[in-house]
């Protein structure tokens, strides 16, 4: 059976097939991977209109708002990880896995597990709270081990 290892954290997305050899040489195979654009912008690249050009008369004169949407990095930040759960869930499902891994800054690796469907966090084998993403494969093995 297959085993996979998962990547995770805002911006990177990647999973490895996990096989070792004859020789108990380990091997990862990339199998997914993708970048979201969305995590590294800036939020006020995202917001088209400046702070304060929304104009509104008020009982002392004329003032000026800033129309700011105080949540939406929240809400950027928890929509980021729902996409990280649903590529986990999807590429789970369409593997044979008998086990997985999962790598994700610790910022949302409890969120991730979180939200994860019960069927698949049965099969998890180890949970690594460290930001790998551009780790290269030699060193995601060593916290494999």
């Amino acid at each position: 059976m297959e085993k996979i290892v998962i990547i995770a954290d805002l911006g990177h997305f990647k999973a490895y097939s996990f096989s070792t050899t004859p020789q108990k040489t380990a091997n990862l195979q990339l199998i997914d991977s993708y970048d979201t654009v969305e995590a590294h912008t800036r939020l006020s690249e995202r917001i088209t209109d400046s702070a304060g050009n929304f104009g509104e008369a008020g009982s002392m004169g004329w003032t000026k708002g800033s129309g700011e949407a105080h949540t939406l990095e929240k809400e950027t930040g928890k929509r980021l990880v729902n996409n990280i759960i649903s590529s986990i869930e999807f590429v789970l499902k369409n593997s044979k896995c008998s086990a997985w891994y999962l790598a994700a800054s610790p910022r949302i690796n409890s969120k991730i597990l979180e939200g994860l469907a019960p069927e698949y966090k049965e099969h998890l084998k180890k949970n690594i709270k460290a930001n790998l993403a551009k780790a290269d494969k030699e060193e995601i093995l060593k916290h494999l081990a």
